[in-house]
């Protein structure tokens, strides 16, 4: 409401200027929520891609290197480690280390919690294979993870036979 003061200008009261001050804070801060809420979801999301694109190289990899193997050339088969002899003669050896999954003493993905890489291997009948000679597929998980951001993949080779 404006008011005539004896000088014959007008203006508004001190309580409207307040309100309206009330007003348009409270209109800034729901606003500022919803900006704060879709930068945090989209800096997650971008995270999450980044993650997962890495994870998925690297279970690209081992996927296509094991496939390379002749099945009496594995010479290391755990559940956390598998070294082979590739067709081309070229000795891989995949591992966790610390939070790294290793391939030949290099870093080939970080942030990997304990158990983070396993493998599982199986014979012809999809039971666990008991010897190196007698495995035919190899199953592998692969779990990487940071303070806001997981990913879990698993994938599985088919060794050649000879």
């Amino acid at each position: 409401m404006l008011q005539t003061n004896k000088s014959g200008s007008q203006g508004y009261t001190l309580i409207e200027v307040i309100i309206s001050v009330v007003i348009v804070g409270i209109i800034a801060g729901v606003f500022a929520m919803v900006v704060a809420s879709g930068m945090t979801s989209w800096l997650f999301m971008k995270g999450q891609k980044g993650m997962l694109l890495d994870a998925s190289d690297a279970l690209r990899r081992m996927s296509r290197e094991m496939k390379r193997i002749n099945g009496s050339n594995i010479l290391a088969f755990t559940s956390s480690q598998c070294q082979f002899v590739d067709l081309s003669g070229n000795q891989i050896d995949y591992q966790q280390s610390g939070s790294d999954l290793m391939r030949n003493n290099a870093v080939l993905l970080g942030n990997l919690p304990a158990n983070g890489l396993q493998f599982t291997y199986l014979d012809k009948n999809g039971n666990a294979a008991a010897t190196a000679a007698s495995i035919k597929i190899i199953q592998m998980y692969l779990h990487t993870q940071n303070a806001t951001n997981q990913v879990r993949l698993m994938s599985a080779a088919g060794i050649r036979v000879k």
